[in-house]
Formats: C-alpha cells, sequence, structure tokens
C-alpha cells in the first residue's frame, strides 16, 4: 500500500515538474520569436533607421553662418539701446524697506536697455548720500541693480529718496521718502 502511495505522489511530481518545464520552454521560445521580429509584423526587408540621438552641429561655423550671427547681434544692440530717456523710460521704485541692518532700494526703468546708470541720491535735513549702480536688463524692462545702504551709515529721521536713470545728458527721476527708526 506505501508503494503504491509513493508511486502515486511520485507520478503527480513528475506530472507537475513537466507542465513547470513545458511553460518555461514556450515561454522562451516565445520571448525569442518576438525579440527576433517574428510577430512585430515587420518583414526582413521592412527596417526602419534608426533616429539620430543629437542632431547638434559642433563643427566650426562657416564665414556666412559667423556673419549672420554678427548681423543679428548688431541689429539687436541697436534696437534695444535707447539714445535718451524718454517718457517710456519712466522710472519707478519697486521697494523700499528698512531691514535689521540695511536700508533697501530696488527700481526698474520703463524701457529694455542693458546701457546707462542709476543714481541714488538719500538726504535729510544734514547729510547728502549719492551712490550709482548700472543698468541691467531683464525680459521687458531693465532694472537698477539694486542699493543696500548700511544703517550705520544713516541717522534715524526722514530720509527723500531720489533715483534717476541716466543716460548720456539725459535722465528720468523717482522720488519717494522713509522714516529711519
Amino acid at each position: 500500500m506505501k508503494t503504491q502511495k509513493n508511486q502515486r505522489k511520485l507520478s503527480k511530481k513528475l506530472i507537475i515538474t513537466s507542465i513547470v518545464l513545458g511553460a518555461a520552454i514556450l515561454v522562451t521560445i516565445g520571448y525569442l520569436l518576438v525579440s527576433a521580429g517574428t510577430f512585430t509584423g515587420k518583414s526582413e526587408n521592412q527596417t526602419s533607421a534608426p533616429s539620430p540621438i543629437n542632431t547638434v552641429d559642433y563643427e566650426e561655423p562657416t564665414d556666412s553662418q559667423k556673419e549672420a550671427g554678427d548681423t543679428t547681434k548688431t541689429e539687436t544692440i541697436n534696437e534695444t539701446t535707447p539714445t535718451t530717456p524718454s517718457a517710456a523710460n519712466k522710472v519707478t521704485i519697486t521697494a523700499l524697506q528698512q531691514t535689521e541692518d540695511s536700508l533697501q532700494i530696488r527700481s526698474y526703468v520703463d524701457t529694455l536697455s542693458s546701457t546707462g546708470n542709476c543714481k541714488l541720491t538719500l538726504s535729510n535735513a544734514s547729510k547728502t548720500i549719492e551712490k550709482n549702480t548700472p543698468i541691467q536688463a531683464s525680459a521687458d524692462v531693465s532694472t537698477c541693480q539694486g542699493f543696500d545702504i548700511p544703517l550705520a551709515e544713516l541717522s534715524t529721521g526722514n530720509w527723500s529718496v531720489q533715483i534717476q536713470y541716466i543716460i548720456g545728458n539725459s535722465t528720468s527721476t523717482a522720488t519717494s521718502t522713509i522714516e529711519i527708526k
């Protein structure tokens, strides 16, 4: 009786092992056929060209490419460089605040330019402070590069604030006041 039971168990194990092994062989064959392109619908003559990985030309530019670049650069500079401030070059003070250790002043000029300077004049009844900074172009306006005046240079009380955008002999001005505490 034990022998028949052992034979049945052995027979079941053999059948299960055969089924698992057969399934593994079928999966492997299927994978190989799909990898070879047998079931993708492409014949051997229908191969697609590989996509280019990088289409950037890193070769030295030709003389005509250099000339075109120089022309574009010159046109851009000439279009965005004003010769004198106008009504469109209005200066606006965007930040005027006292921090723990400085007076921060920010402003923009209603034009797109990278030329000119911004001049800050701070004055009260007994003292005048002047600072200069270049202008820098951003996306659609230009900004004075900012002023951070140490509070050690300022006394408490009311101060007049004046920012001028200067280009050549022309200026555009914005004014405000602040109380230093």
